[in-house]
């Protein structure tokens, strides 16, 4: 990964099931690698695999890694040489990541959106997500166990010093997503929460916005009904 992102938070993930007062360990042997471990970490990405992505730099320049989406903090993971999943926590040199079908650009220095769509004006809807990470209530299994299966460990790391310092841990239960729609237009971000949110956007066709909304009916929270819409209010500009 290229230098200029010296800030990486090391997310490290296992699975195991915990026996009450035990303090068991497994041997080097029997441990899964990382990547295996990430993908039973059902719920914590966006995807159940790490996928082969691009990360584009604003001066032109690109990495290829293998890449997924971390719902708990709302970043983008990458896979290091160990096969460890790294967070992406300073995107300010980035101007976006794809891997498989999906493609995201910085909403923020540290937080990114999936772009849904771009229309015929340059404009682009995106997908804004927000985890609030809840404790499951019942987390007891049989014979005492629990069915907690995560655990992670943050830590900030300079490369170039090969430098760790951990700076917390905590158990990672269920997040709830909180989904939202954005408009970016002319570098600008527009929220989109309901039909009156494009009266200013597109002040000068909003009585034929008005006619389409009342003839389609679309649904403001359904991604592919606001596609149309959009489709219809960049037409032609």
């Amino acid at each position: 990964m290229k230098k200029t992102i010296l800030f990486l938070s090391v997310l490290i993930l296992f699975s195991s099931t915990i026996l009450c007062g035990a303090n068991n360990h497994q041997s080097a042997d029997n441990k899964k690698t990382a990547q295996q471990e990430n993908d039973n970490q059902g719920g914590q990405f966006l995807d159940a695999n790490f996928q082969p992505g691009e990360v584009f730099f604003k001066d032109g320049t690109n990495s290829q890694q293998n890449l997924n989406y971390y719902l708990n903090s709302n970043q983008i993971c990458y896979l290091n040489e160990k096969g460890e999943p790294l967070v992406l926590v300073d995107l300010s040199d980035i101007e976006r990541v794809s891997y498989g079908d999906r493609t995201f650009i910085p909403i923020d220095k540290s937080n990114v959106t999936e772009v849904l769509k771009t229309f015929s004006d340059g404009s682009s809807l995106l997908l804004q997500r927000q985890a609030k990470v809840t404790r499951v209530k019942d987390t007891s299994g049989p014979y005492g166990t629990s069915t907690i299966t995560a655990t992670v460990s943050r830590l900030t790391t300079m490369h170039e010093w090969n430098i760790h310092q951990p700076l917390e841990t905590e158990n990672i239960y269920k997040p709830i997503i909180k989904e939202g729609f954005v408009l970016m237009k002319n570098q600008e971000k527009h929220k989109i929460s309901k039909l009156n949110s494009l009266k200013k956007i597109f002040r000068p066709r909003w009585k034929e916005i008005k006619e389409y909304a009342s003839q389609n009916n679309p649904d403001m929270k359904n991604p592919e009904d606001l596609i149309d819409l959009l489709e219809f209010c960049t037409k032609g500009l």
